[in-house]
């Protein structure tokens, strides 16, 4: 069987790693393509977006549509609407929530998995031997609501804050800079677990709004596996992931409630990596049944693979 998983050039996606090493061990041809033109000659491409997916139509490709995020904003029940009606016919679906299946609502015309989210095996314990030079780290987006704020707050509290992610606006990067938060910038994948051992916290903050605050946080998943204590505010998903795995989280509202004997009191949580040792992505897919869920799709479109 040969796949092709394609890239958006936007967002983070570790599963399209995470699939290729998996298939390639599994004994398959896969490889990670920038665009759907990179796809030419697969039995099957994995793609992420509606606009890969009508191209991959058009060219006459057989696609299995990935669906890790709903729509967000004042339109997102119309937006998912779109999504629907708008995709062109699958060989198979991923789903990366049962929320996310519920919500869209397609009919049942091609294989369907449930996949959640993972984290990468080099991750888990990247921290045991580590001495931290930082206090906080925080990966990801910093454009999203409140997150600017926070790191703000919790520099001129006393933490020691370290950010990496992409950092574009000159007046969030002033204010940040003034706190005294050091702008590691964007990095690699293969510079997480690095990232991550710099410090003895991880910070986690999601707006508490649909859609976000029932969607898995990765960079929370990350932080657990590495064995940082996590910070977060409160909202669905992380008390449940909290509950169900005896994370003890440091709650983001108490945590700038104790001002600035926060960074010399606080000490992290002990995370049981056992715990979540389920959620590493090789044995996250074999557990899902991957490649056989991707072998379903293309008897599913009539290829013969190899």
């Amino acid at each position: 069987m040969r796949v092709a998983v394609i890239l958006t050039g936007k967002a983070y996606l570790p599963e399209a790693w995470a699939y290729q090493h998996h298939l390639e061990h599994a004994g398959h041809k896969a490889w990670l393509a920038d665009s759907v033109e990179g796809a030419a000659g697969a039995d099957l491409a994995i793609c992420f977006s509606l606009g890969q997916q009508r191209e991959l139509h058009r060219m006459g490709l057989s696609a299995v549509h990935e669906y890790h995020s709903l729509s967000a904003g004042w339109l997102r029940h119309g937006k998912d609407l779109i999504k629907r009606l708008a995709a062109p016919p699958a060989a198979g679906r991923i789903f990366s929530e049962p929320h996310i299946e519920q919500r869209l609502r397609f009919a049942p015309d091609c294989p369907h998995l449930l996949r959640p989210m993972g984290f990468d095996a080099a991750i888990a314990g990247c921290t045991a031997a580590a001495s931290a030079s930082h206090d906080i780290v925080y990966c990801g987006s910093t454009s999203r609501s409140g997150v600017v704020d926070t790191l703000e707050a919790l520099a001129n509290a006393g933490w020691k804050v370290i950010v990496f992610g992409k950092l574009d606006d000159a007046n969030s990067r002033a204010r940040l800079h003034h706190a005294g938060v050091e702008i590691a910038g964007a990095i690699g994948r293969h510079d997480v677990p690095a990232a991550l051992a710099t410090a003895r916290f991880g910070l986690n903050v999601t707006p508490d709004v649909a859609p976000f605050n029932r969607q898995a946080s990765v960079k929370t998943l990350e932080y657990a596996a590495a064995g940082l204590g996590i910070i977060a505010n409160r909202y669905a998903w992380i008390e449940d992931f909290a509950e169900r795995h005896g994370i003890a989280v440091h709650w983001l509202d108490d945590v700038l409630a104790q001002g600035r004997t926060a960074p010399d009191r606080l000490e992290p949580a002990p995370v049981d990596l056992a715990r979540i040792a389920y959620l590493e992505w090789e044995c996250l897919l074999g557990r899902v049944g991957f490649s056989a869920f991707l072998q379903r799709c293309l008897a599913q479109a009539g290829g013969a693979g190899r």
